[in-house]
C-alpha cells in the first residue's frame, strides 16, 4: 500500500516540506488524507482517539500546482483517465483514492462531458489492519446469505473489505469488482480474482458468469447499483458489499436501498464501526 512518505513526491514542493515537518507526520499511520485546495488552506486528516480530525496547513495551492500534482498522480497521462475524472476520481496504485473537484461541463443527458479548472485534490491513504475484519469473518462463516456493511464516509468500509478478502481468500473463491481501483491492493500473495475499473453491474455479471466465485465483493453501492444488482440473488453466490450510512436504521429506511434489501441478496447488515451484525429488518414486538 502507498504510504505517506511515498505520496510526498507527488505534492507541490512547499506542501511536501510542510507535511514532512508537521507533528502529525511523526505518527504517519494516523494520517488518512492530504487535501489541496486552490486559494484555500491545504490540510491533513488524522485519526485521534478513534475520531477524525482535520488539521489546516499554511499552504494554499495555486491552479498550476493542482494541475501539476494531478499530472504526477496520473503518471503524466491525465488524458488516459478522462472517464474516471468525469466521475470525480483518479485510480492510483497501492489502493489510494484521489478525489478530484473542479468545474463540470454537463453533457445534456444528466452526465458530465468534461472536468476542468481543478479546485481540490483529496488523497485518501489506505491503512492495513489485518485483524479489522476478524469479527466479520467469524460471523460470515457461522451464518448464511450475504452481508451488507455500512459506515459513514471514512468509516473503514474499504479497509474491512480488504481484511475480509485477505482472511478468507485461502478458504473461498473470491471475486471483487473494484470500480475505483482502491480495493484490490498489490499483494502478490492475495488469492483473489479482481475486475478493476469495471462498472459494478457489468463487473458483477462477468464475475458470476465466468469466474465461478463463492463470494462476490462490491464496494460502495449507489442507487443505480442497488436497482441493478437485485437479480444477483438468482445466481446463488454470497455477496459482501458496502454502502454509506450512519446507522442500520438509515439503511433500512433509505428508499435507494429498499429494492436491494427486499431482493434476498443479503441476510444481515454489519455495523463497521461497531463491528457487530444487525438484523436486515427492524424487529417488531
Amino acid at each position: 500500500m502507498m504510504s505517506l512518505s511515498s505520496l510526498l513526491p507527488l505534492l507541490p514542493e512547499a506542501l511536501c516540506r510542510e507535511v514532512r515537518t508537521h507533528p502529525a507526520a511523526r505518527c504517519a499511520p494516523s494520517v488518512c488524507e492530504v487535501r489541496l485546495r486552490r486559494g484555500r488552506p491545504s490540510s491533513l486528516s488524522v485519526f485521534r482517539d478513534g475520531a477524525l480530525c482535520n488539521l489546516p496547513l499554511s499552504h494554499h495551492a495555486s491552479e498550476e500546482e493542482l494541475t501539476q500534482t494531478l499530472a504526477r498522480a496520473a503518471d503524466g497521462s491525465v488524458y488516459a483517465h478522462e472517464e474516471s475524472l468525469r466521475e470525480g476520481f483518479l485510480p492510483m496504485k497501492g489502493g489510494i483514492r484521489l478525489g478530484v473537484c473542479g468545474r463540470a461541463t454537463p453533457d445534456g443527458g444528466g452526465g458530465i462531458k468534461a472536468l476542468s479548472s481543478i479546485s481540490s485534490l483529496v488523497f485518501r491513504l489506505p491503512h492495513a489492519h489485518p485483524h479489522a475484519a476478524d469479527e466479520l469473518c467469524n460471523f460470515f462463516e457461522k451464518t448464511q446469505g450475504g452481508i451488507l456493511l455500512f459506515a459513514p464516509p471514512g468509516g473503514g468500509k474499504t479497509t474491512h473489505l480488504r481484511a475480509f478478502i485477505q482472511a478468507l481468500g485461502t478458504r473461498y473463491r473470491i471475486a471483487a469488482v473494484d470500480t475505483r481501483e482502491e480495493l484490490c491492493v498489490e499483494d502478490e500473495a492475495l488469492l483473489l480474482d479482481c475486475l478493476s475499473g469495471y462498472p459494478k453491474r457489468l463487473g458483477a455479471e462477468i464475475a458470476l458468469r465466468t469466474l465461478s466465485p463463492e463470494i462476490l465483493v462490491l464496494d460502495e453501492l449507489g442507487k443505480a447499483e442497488c436497482d441493478a444488482l437485485c437479480a444477483l440473488v438468482s445466481f446463488g453466490v454470497r455477496t459482501v458489499a458496502t454502502v454509506h450510512a450512519q446507522s442500520a436504521d438509515e439503511v433500512r429506511r433509505a428508499p435507494a436501498f429498499a429494492p436491494l434489501l427486499r431482493s434476498g441478496l443479503f441476510s444481515h447488515l454489519w455495523d463497521v464501526r461497531g463491528r457487530r451484525p444487525s438484523p436486515l429488518w427492524e424487529e417488531r414486538a
